[in-house]
């Protein structure tokens, strides 16, 4: 990819505001069909105004003055654009507290620019709010122009791109720009982050065995940070998972079946969508839905819908229902539900208990009863056969 090519080649420092400016200026005489003679006329020389435009040389404050006002290009817009890594660490560091609004702040700032920073904010703004077609057509023409970028806007290009391909489903393009980006030190602090929890989706979205191994990277960053909103959202994203990974294999769902009630479930929850009012749906699949989606509802439909259960079910519901790890949970679920999965010899059911008890016990700082969990378990498991 020409993207990653030019990232590899390229050493070069980001702040050049002059160089820029140049470039807006360059473009804003070309798009009102003025020549180098016309706009250096009575200010400076052709040949001085040219090295402007091509950041040969730091113009003048005066004569750029003049330029400028030649060609509409205001104080605010070279504030813009001599601050543009300022914008740029504002705009991620709203996007990891999941806040737009610098975004669309920064927008408005350059929509009256065309030099290429400005239209990578553009395109991070149109990918951010999923305006795709017009994603696409600033896509095709920052593609044209990334020989002519810095480093750092390379490195910001990279990260949009990442987003855009990922929105589009093109994940082989994403992840192969994901590693060149981790190959590299990032200059934005709330970048890397934001491309990890791209990463996450992405492990997410192919039910890849790498997701749990890069929560934990992403969980010290949060905490380090003291980003407990990103936590909270990491969690669910966590619970997804396992929700596809793991508790769903206790539904009998047949896939080949249209009609499968619990496939339909299955793919609703997943797709993070409202639960249809169809019959049909196991009392199982109706609790675990409601135990993720509506708790209130959950309270309401426990009593009448836990007695249709099986036992392995009805464990992993109340495991479920209790789960916020606090001291009662955490005994609750060291000294009965694990021993039940463990007596009912199920291994996926063990499994899950086994990854609740021990975060269970992380949390209660109680290490010494986790060694004990696991030598149980193995202990348990010997005498099976």
């Amino acid at each position: 990819m020409r993207l990653i090519e030019e990232l590899r080649r390229k050493i070069e420092n980001y702040e050049n505001g002059y160089a820029l400016l140049g470039t807006e200026i360059k473009l804003r005489r070309t798009k009102q069909n003025k020549t180098l003679e016309f706009i250096a006329q009575k200010t400076c020389s052709v040949s001085y105004l040219s090295k402007v435009e091509n950041a040969g040389i730091k113009p003048n404050p005066k004569m750029l003055e003049e330029i400028c006002k030649r060609l509409k290009v205001t104080k605010e817009n070279i504030e813009t654009i001599n601050n543009s890594k300022k914008l740029f660490e504002g705009i991620f560091k709203g996007l990891y507290n999941n806040d737009l609004k610098p975004l669309e702040d920064a927008k408005k700032k350059v929509e009256d620019l065309g030099n290429y920073r400005a239209r990578l904010m553009m395109f991070l703004y149109y990918v951010c709010n999923n305006e795709m077609k017009a994603a696409n057509r600033l896509y095709k023409e920052l593609e044209k122009l990334v020989s002519c970028m810095m480093l750092n806007d390379l490195v910001v290009l990279a990260y949009i791109e990442i987003l855009f391909f990922y929105k589009l489903c093109y994940l082989d393009e994403a992840y192969l720009i994901i590693k060149e980006l981790e190959s590299i030190e990032l200059p934005f602090k709330y970048l890397r982050p934001l491309v990890l929890e791209v990463k996450l989706d992405l492990f997410s979205l192919i039910n890849s065995n790498l997701f749990l191994t890069q929560v934990i990277e992403l969980k010290y960053i949060y905490v380090k940070d003291n980003s407990y909103r990103n936590l909270e959202r990491l969690e669910g994203k966590i619970r997804s998972y396992y929700i596809r990974n793991e508790y769903f294999l206790l539904l009998d769902l047949d896939e080949q079946n249209p009609n499968d009630h619990d496939a339909l479930l299955f793919n609703d929850i997943v797709n993070q969508n409202e639960l249809h009012i169809r019959s049909g749906y196991t009392s199982f699949a109706k609790l675990l839905y409601y135990a993720y989606a509506d708790i209130e509802e959950f309270k309401i439909q426990y009593d009448t819908l836990s007695l249709k259960l099986e036992e392995r079910q009805r464990l992993l519901i109340d495991t479920l229902y209790s789960l916020h790890f606090d001291d009662d949970y955490c005994n609750k679920i060291v000294e009965v539900f694990y021993p039940c999965a463990l007596a009912l010899k199920d291994e996926k059911l063990i499994s899950i208990m086994q990854k609740y008890a021990v975060e269970a016990l992380c949390k209660s700082q109680r290490y010494k009863r986790i060694t004990e969990i696991f030598r149980a378990n193995s202990s348990k498991r010997s005498g099976w056969v």
